[in-house]
């Protein structure tokens, strides 16, 4: 029988003061869900984002739009040293992507997998990286859960709701972004400047779904203020592939943003909230095999930034611009199972802020001299029948970048970042990349080298004896390489993309036992009798990623996307040395088709389309001994427009209702279908 958990929430931190400003300026926001106990990472600093530039460079396809994720500030994707892609607002609505991470595994390198239904634990890895080592930042806030042992992001309830933009870089970047940074970096933009009409929808489908959401902007002058509403519930399918219950789930979703213009000086802020409560399954007794259970996990998020940010310029030649930034991550989780009672039998608080100062100079386009200065502070706190934990730490970083432009079409870049973490000491990370455009432009040739490093998460650095943490602990480390070459033809009707990659990572941190010979120090105090984490393994993923779109009408547009992803276990005197990484796909693909003509007034009355997505066979455990057999999935979609207000929308996924799993025991939905309806004022 499980006891009754008491736990407080962590005491406010100094940030909260400065998100007090962000409330009073933004709505209510938008929403995802923890993760699950085997992913996660902390939060080092991060680079404060931009939160002024709302407005999408790319307000009409085809066209280029602008980017952060490559140096951290605003630049040109043509100008791109790196594998870089952007989803609009205008891709979410075309391929009806439910969720941001059904958007981001059209791009080649990127794969998720799912514990299950709707809402459950959704991993995102990028270029065969743990799904912890992706940085995900929402609104300028890094939202990593510093309460769960790995401290990453959950995409499983993400959904599309309210998003204006999603930014994604494929490969580590810490230089500019700091921890997590290994795998890739995810931003993701709320409702903006791009959305000042109203707008409603309303969607139905297969398993009791059923999402409704109202959104919209305005602007008064100088200041605009922008939001986004939602609810979404499901019934849901059985979590455990055995279960016979459907697990539900249901989600309220929030998001705001606000900006105000003063000449030379600019305020923003953004907030975002989310709750839900998900249906899981579990080991119920006498037998404690997975399966049905009528355990529920209750989810509350809260994420908000604030900034601003001054220009200027040195006697008309040399302009300069700087900022401070603050942001916090509130997060709490609380699991139940009805049948040992009505209180929770645990619960986690996780609570993370962060301040920066960031500054640029530049001449033209012949340099840019980029800097800044960060500091954040994380705590979480943990309670069950067997215990609790509250730990908290501290990280300070610093880093510069130099961009040069000796001639036209040529970009060099490089920097060095210094973090000092007040447990684990400190990481000194390089990068170094180049773009060159010869002659019209139409050809771009680009490498780059960068360095990436994970803290480690305060629930492996815990040092109380109840926990299975170890102090000395060193951060994992990465270095990844890339090439490639982009080519876009008549105003990118034609843009081809081939890239050459390879990551080699070390120290990674894994859970070891006590037993035996060459364990950690801590083993030798007798406190960790049921094992520890340590700096053991290293691992190596290299391979190609190929992009396709043409447009070679005005009606059809064809987008192909592949990569080849080959993982490997180069952990020393392990029995898994020489073995694929678990739950990573050698090989995947996505090939699409839309059919689009255009009406009296420009915009398509209907559309067509057709998505094939292709996932190779992978491993779910290290030892390489459970095979996850490949797949394929096949949807079609459809749009009616009725006047200049209303869209009538409708897909079919998984068509060919194909069985098969991404998680060993985990459920999957076969042939599932949803019709909606949008009205944009």
């Amino acid at each position: 029988m499980k006891s009754h958990v008491s736990l407080a929430a962590p005491r406010p931190f100094a940030a909260a003061s400065l998100t007090a400003v962000a409330l009073a300026l933004a709505a209510p926001a938008l929403a995802q869900q923890a993760a699950v106990p085997d992913e996660a990472s902390p939060a080092d600093s991060s680079h404060p984002i931009d939160l002024i530039d709302w407005q999408d460079s790319c307000p009409a396809q085809p066209c280029l739009p602008s980017i952060l994720t490559v140096w951290g500030e605003r630049s040109d994707l043509a100008d791109a040293p790196a594998a870089v892609s952007v989803i609009t607002r205008a891709d979410l609505d075309r391929t009806q992507a439910l969720t941001v991470a059904d958007a981001l595994t059209r791009i080649p390198g990127v794969t998720a997998t799912s514990n299950g239904q709707l809402g459950s634990f959704t991993g995102l890895r990028i270029r065969g990286a743990d799904a912890t080592q992706t940085l995900v930042i929402i609104d300028g806030v890094r939202v990593g859960d510093p309460s769960s042992p790995g401290g990453g992001f959950d995409f499983g309830n993400l959904t599309s709701a309210g998003i204006t933009r999603v930014e994604i870089l494929n490969g580590s970047n810490s230089l500019a972004w700091g921890s997590d940074a290994i795998g890739g970096v995810v931003l993701v933009e709320t409702l903006g400047r791009a959305s000042d009409a109203l707008t409603a929808s309303a969607e139905g489908g297969s398993h009791g779904l059923a999402r409704i959401g109202l959104g919209g902007g305005l602007r008064q002058g100088r200041l605009h203020v922008g939001g986004h509403a939602g609810y979404l519930r499901t019934d849901g399918i059985s979590a455990a592939s055995s279960g016979r219950e459907a697990d539900g789930f249901r989600q309220f979703s929030a998001n705001g943003r606000a900006s105000l213009d003063l000449d030379a000086v600019e305020l923003s802020a953004a907030f975002v909230h989310a709750s839900g409560r998900l249906a899981l399954d579990g080991y119920a007794p006498p037998a404690y095999a997975f399966g049905d259970t009528a355990e529920y996990q209750e989810t509350q998020e809260n994420y908000a930034s604030v900034q601003v940010r001054h220009y200027g310029a040195f006697g008309g030649q040399i302009a300069f611009d700087h900022g401070l930034s603050a942001s916090l991550a509130d997060i709490n989780r609380d699991s139940f199972d009805p049948a040992a009672g009505t209180a929770p039998g645990f619960a986690a608080r996780g609570r993370t802020d962060r301040i920066g100062w960031t500054g640029t100079l530049s001449r033209s386009d012949q340099w840019r001299l980029i800097a800044g200065v960060e500091h954040e502070r994380s705590r979480m706190a943990t309670a069950s029948a067997f215990g609790g934990d509250r730990q908290s730490s501290a990280i300070s970083a610093g880093w510069v970048q130099l961009r040069l432009q000796p001639t036209d079409g040529l970009d060099l870049g490089g920097g060095v970042r210094r973090s000092d973490h007040r447990d684990f000491g400190g990481a000194t990370v390089f990068a170094a990349n180049a773009s060159w455009r010869p002659g019209a432009g139409d050809w771009k040739l680009r490498a780059s080298f960068a360095e990436g490093y994970k803290a480690p998460t305060l629930f492996q650095l815990s040092p109380d004896p109840a926990a299975y943490g170890n102090p000395s602990l060193r951060p994992e480390r990465s270095r990844s390489y890339d090439a490639g070459v982009d080519y876009a033809l008549s105003g990118n009707r034609y843009v081809l993309s081939f890239t050459l990659f390879r990551r080699d990572s070390d120290d990674l941190i894994d859970f070891v036992g006590c037993s035996g010979t060459g364990q950690p120090a801590i083993c030798a105090t007798g406190t960790r009798p049921f094992g520890t984490y340590a700096n053991i393994a290293r691992a190596r993923a290299e391979g190609v990623e190929l992009g396709a779109t043409v447009r070679a009408s005005e009606p059809m547009t064809i987008a192909l996307g592949y990569a080849h992803v080959a993982t490997r276990d180069r952990t020393l005197g392990r029995f898994t040395s020489g073995n694929r990484l678990a739950r990573r796909p050698a090989n995947s693909g996505t090939l699409s088709l839309d059919y689009a003509p255009p009406g009296a007034d420009g915009v398509a009355d209907w559309s067509l389309g057709a998505d094939l997505r292709w996932v190779g066979a992978s491993f779910d455990d290290a030892g390489n001994s459970i095979r996850l057999p490949a797949y394929a999935l096949a949807g079609v979609r459809g749009a009616v427009r009725f006047g200049a207000h209303v869209e009538l929308y409708g897909r079919i996924d998984n068509l060919f209702d194909a069985r098969y799993e991404n998680v060993f025991g985990y459920g999957t939905y076969g042939r599932t279908f949803a019709i909606g309806v949008r009205w944009r004022g």
